[in-house]
């Protein structure tokens, strides 16, 4: 860093000259002995609005016979010069300097070589009239806010691979760039990066590496209608992505996370769904607020609390599930959320309730608690206002192949509070068969009883005939749940029965294999044939 010492902070041999399009510029000797160096520096009464047209800083100006290289355009010196219309800066420049072009309102266009490897901060800020750059493709450091309020410049803009630092603020109030390429070697995303970028369009996607998205990074960029997030990501800062009104799909928050901070995605009107980290701790002050397209909530295992007006007005949720973990809600968390229809809430003890929290929404939405906790829940202050409970199975089942491309397993009956049985199976593909679950039974077949947490894997392994069919490919009749649906696999093409618990019959009709959508989430019973019976609980 000693050269860029030397190169901004000026030496005491000065000189003029004037350079090839008629400017006569101020020179600040940073090597007197070769390599003869100079800095394009700002005269003492400063260029002001003297300095006008296209500007061509040479490679090269001599001085008393001797030839100097212009390496670097220092602090300030071309501050304010706001009658420049176009730089092109030579291939000898290596830095251009704090403040370099500070307020150049009329500057449209800036040449920059592929020599320079630093642009300090401010240098480009509020050049308001800036549509074209030329980023250098070997850049290395783009300082705060270089480019802030540059809100003509064009078109796409492509970090390039070479960056390892994109200072706060460096592209903010950018309005007219299009598209956005991020570098895939920085690691943060400073706060307010690209604050009202307001015409970045489409998807964006956030390199691998980065760990941290900054305060209000994205802040109004509300043409953007995708985010990919990097699985490298552990924190989103307050506003990161508020007012991305135009994101749409379903957002993946990267298991890394474990800190969505105030306001991080409000306002993002068009989102239809949110997976949520399974590491994810803490969810702050209206973090989702706004996102009024979003259907389903499931709320991971580890958050113990939800913090103020966090999806208040998110007016299509639908259903939302609580972990075991939560313990409190603050105010307003689900206000002005009309079309919720159900909670599943896993906590055996009410989770504490703010002020509002279930504000304007329906009293008589369906409320799934653990079993023997229906008590607990009415004789709550404000949980009893809700009337139409019902009890879910609070240990988890997992069932799961080792590899699917072997084999595939299914859930026939799901435990409940009055059953704690599961049923499931293993079905080995084409050149493969079954061999055993995690827990060394070697039945692909299972009914087994389930009282805490567990998770059952399927081995398999390739025949030693590759065009075998496989061993456990099952013929008998299933029937188990996916989410909102039934599945029913009828190899043998009888007539399928489905009823709800009441006894009421929903389905009856001959089929090998159907999909049926249930009318909300619970016990269902279904019949095939004569013989096969199942009890499937279905979660919306």
């Amino acid at each position: 860093m000693a050269f860029l010492a030397a190169a901004l902070t000026g030496w005491s041999q000065d000189f003029s000259a004037v350079c090839s399009t008629g400017q006569t510029l101020h020179y600040t000797i940073t090597s007197s002995t070769a390599p003869y160096t100079v800095t394009v520096d700002m005269p003492d009464e400063g260029y002001g609005s003297g300095m006008t047209g296209v500007l061509n800083i040479p490679a090269t100006v001599n001085h008393d016979g001797t030839a100097y290289t212009v390496t670097a355009i220092g602090i300030g010196a071309f501050y304010n010069c706001t009658g420049l219309t176009e730089v092109v800066v030579p291939n000898t420049v290596h830095i251009v300097g704090e403040n370099a072009f500070y307020r150049c309102l009329g500057l449209t266009a800036a040449h920059l070589p592929n020599s320079i490897d630093t642009i300090m901060r401010h240098a480009f800020s509020r050049c308001s009239s800036l549509a074209t750059i030329t980023m250098p493709n070997a850049i290395r450091h783009i300082g705060e806010s270089a480019f802030n309020q540059c809100s003509s410049l064009q078109g796409e803009l492509n970090i390039p691979n070479t960056v390892t630092y994109l200072g706060e603020s460096a592209f903010s109030k950018c309005s007219s760039i299009t598209r956005l390429t991020l570098s895939n070697a920085l690691t943060v995303l400073e706060d307010h990066v690209f604050n009202e970028c307001s015409g970045i369009e489409g998807t964006v996607t956030v390199p691998e590496g980065i760990t941290s998205i900054g305060v209000e990074a994205f802040y109004g960029c509300s043409k953007i209608t995708r985010v990919l997030l990097p699985e490298s990501l552990t924190h989103i800062h307050t506003g990161a992505f508020d007012g991305c009104s135009d994101m749409t799909g379903t957002l993946t928050i990267p298991n890394a996370v474990t800190d969505i901070d105030e306001m991080a995605f409000n306002e993002c009107r068009h989102l239809t769904g949110i997976r949520l980290s399974s590491q994810l701790t803490t969810i702050g002050y209206a973090a989702f607020c706004g996102c009024r397209s979003v259907v389903r909530l499931d709320i991971p295992a580890n958050v113990t609390s939800i913090d103020r007006y966090a999806f208040a007005e998110c007016e299509r949720l639908t259903w939302i599930t609580f972990p075991r973990a939560l313990q409190s809600l603050g105010d307003a968390v689900f206000t002005q959320c009309y079309r919720l229809q159900g909670i599943t809430s896993y906590a055996t003890t009410p989770p504490s309730l703010g002020r509002y929290v279930f504000d304007q929404v329906d009293t008589s939405l369906q409320i799934l608690v653990p079993c023997d906790c229906i008590e607990a829940y009415q004789a709550h202050n404000v949980w009893g206002a809700f009337h139409n409970y019902g009890e879910v199975f609070g240990a988890s089942l997992v069932v799961e192949s080792i590899n699917e491309n072997m084999g595939t397993v299914t859930i026939s009956q799901y435990p409940t509070c009055y059953d704690h049985t599961a049923s499931f199976c293993a079905t080995a593909k084409r050149g493969y068969h079954f061999v055993r679950w995690s827990d060394g039974n070697t039945d692909p077949i299972r009914s087994v009883d389930v009282n805490e947490d567990v998770i059952y894997t399927a081995y398999f392994e390739p025949n030693n005939n590759p065009n075998a069919i496989g061993e456990t490919e099952i013929s008998q009749p299933t029937a188990f749940s996916q989410r909102g649906s039934i599945i029913v696999n009828n190899a043998n093409f009888e007539t399928v029965h489905i009823y709800d618990l009441a006894g009421h019959l929903l389905f009856n009709q001959k089929a090998d294999r159907l999909t049926f959508r249930v009318p909300h989430t619970g016990i269902y019973i279904v019949r095939i044939g004569n013989s096969s019976t199942f009890k499937v609980m279905v979660l919306l």
